[in-house]
């Protein structure tokens, strides 16, 4: 459909289909007619977003015309509708909100010509204040129209309770429960991507996660012998697999999607409800967290990564946004899970390609390179421990992967705020700045880029990530090896990494926090 709506557009259409509500509002004084249109059913959408693109922000655009024995009567303000009823032949209103402009979406493809008439109402002149404070609320809050239509209607066999995310480039997260009651996590991906580009990067990752999660004990011996790893702890990886979320079903009933399909059709996800939230929101409320509860997510979504590398599937995304908790009676009263795998394409001998990336957690070295490997994860996971122990991420890092993606790929995102008194991240700032640019034009290579920033680095390391001397030797010791920018000296994989993390831990006294065998 072609319209944004807002979410109150119900209670406002219910409210107006009381007549004198309606005469009191189309009687306002300073209202002006645009006269009357005669167009073909199918332009109406083109009419209106062209009428709404062309009048001032503080106008309500009335909009009425009739149709197959009915008068639709249209609210808008900007691009958004605020109000739409329906009337029979006789004046009745028989029709409003979200209901109506679903009949509407269904019948603009006929090329019936019909009449609109159109008038502008000034904000101003609304005098009644119900109306008047809605429409302030429909224009600080407005919603797509297949969101709207939704959750009044459900997606296939779900009923919608409550979008939880929209925040992310790919999907909307809903809360939407089956027929049988049962709450999952339905995820849908974006429309500009279902529609305009291909998601199977997206339906990839789930699927991977699918693949994971299927091993079994033995498969995983096997596995681990074809790896050439003999350590008999890793066996215990097969209790990681509860640390991915839950994939219960991928529905794809068409490959191609169109604005109205989409809304009837998308593709969508059914993954396990996670009712406490993700990571980042849970340090935002908590503060930073103590070593061993950070210990406690570290292992298990380190653990959970490893068994993916051992069938040379990557994460590529790793954030505390991608890391999933569900309330139990365990330690500390939740199990993390990691979602959202990046679903890309490649090997470990060849590389992965990018296909989305967060600056914060993304591994510098990749983008010096151009293409990933496993490591890009550990790296993801040790940025995800620093900011579980710090609460923070570190501005210097960050300011190094913003100039790669500004300089090497071209990405218009701004640069890092930097303090007046940082003088010397400004410093760094300013030379990795020059240095990416030599690099995107190949007048250095990586190597060089490296050694030319390795001291800086390893100086602000110390300034801005100083929790690297106040936790445990062991500790210390893996986390600097995971974010080293030397190749040879960073793990290969997270599965070395899992090792080191287990030996530390048994070594530091908490082996209470990894995972008991059922």
């Amino acid at each position: 459909m072609f319209l944004r709506t807002c979410r109150d557009i119900d209670t406002i259409s219910n409210y107006m289909s009381d007549p004198v509500t309606l005469a009191s509002l189309l009687l306002v004084r300073d209202r002006r007619s645009r006269g009357i249109l005669s167009i073909p059913l199918s332009s109406l959408p083109k009419v209106i977003m062209d009428i709404a693109k062309s009048v001032q922000e503080d106008v309500v655009i009335y909009m009425k015309f009739s149709f197959g024995g009915n008068t639709y009567r249209f609210f808008i303000v900007r691009d958004t509708a605020i109000a739409i009823l329906q009337e029979d032949i006789s004046g009745h209103v028989t029709g409003y909100g979200i209901e109506v402009l679903n009949n509407i979406a269904n019948i603009i493809s006929r090329s019936d010509t019909i009449s609109i008439y159109i008038e502008e109402i000034p904000l101003k002149s609304i005098t009644d204040q119900f109306i008047a404070e809605h429409v302030k609320k429909c224009i600080e809050s407005v919603e797509k129209i297949h969101l709207v239509m939704w959750r009044k209607r459900g997606v296939y066999w779900f009923s919608i309770e409550d979008l939880i995310s929209d925040k992310g480039s790919y999907t909307y997260v809903f809360r939407a429960r089956d027929i049988g009651g049962n709450i999952y996590a339905l995820k849908i991906p974006k429309e500009d991507i279902a529609i305009n580009r291909s998601f199977t990067d997206i339906v990839r990752g789930y699927i991977n996660v699918f693949t994971i999660r299927s091993i079994d004990r033995e498969e995983l011996r096997e596995l681990l012998e074809i790896k050439g790893y003999s350590n008999v702890n890793l066996l215990e990886l097969a209790l990681y697999r509860d640390f991915l979320t839950h994939i219960y079903a991928v529905v794809i009933l068409r490959d191609k999607l169109d604005r109205d399909t989409y809304i009837s059709y998308p593709p969508i996800v059914v993954e396990e409800y996670m009712d406490m939230g993700d990571l980042e929101e849970y340090v935002k409320k908590r503060g930073a967290l103590g070593l061993e509860e950070s210990m406690y997510i570290l292992i298990r979504i380190t653990g959970a990564i490893a068994l993916a590398h051992l069938m040379n599937f990557i994460h590529m995304d790793i954030k505390p946004r991608n890391i999933l908790m569900k309330r139990n009676g365990g330690r500390y009263g939740y199990t993390p899970k990691i979602t959202d795998f990046s679903g890309t394409i490649g090997d470990p001998d060849h590389g992965y390609k990018f296909t989305r990336l967060t600056p914060a957690y993304a591994d510098p070295i990749a983008l010096m390179k151009g293409y990933s490997n496993l490591s890009y994860d550990v790296y993801s996971l040790a940025m995800v421990f620093g900011y579980m122990i710090s609460g923070t991420t570190p501005k210097h890092r960050l300011v190094l992967n913003i100039a790669l993606l500004q300089n090497v790929y071209g990405y218009p995102i701004p640069m890092e705020k930097i303090g007046d008194d940082e003088v010397v991240l400004k410093e760094f700032a300013e030379e990795v700045t020059k240095l990416s640019a030599q690099l995107k034009m190949k007048s250095i290579t990586m190597q060089e880029f490296v050694k030319a920033i390795s001291r800086d680095v390893e100086a602000l390391d110390n300034m801005y990530m100083p929790w690297l001397n106040d936790i445990p030797k062991t500790v210390a010791d893996i986390m600097r090896k995971s974010i080293s920018l030397n190749e040879e000296e960073r793990y290969k994989s997270c599965i070395d990494m899992w090792l080191d993390l287990r030996h530390s831990i048994v070594r530091e006294g908490m082996e209470n926090i990894l995972p008991k065998t059922q």
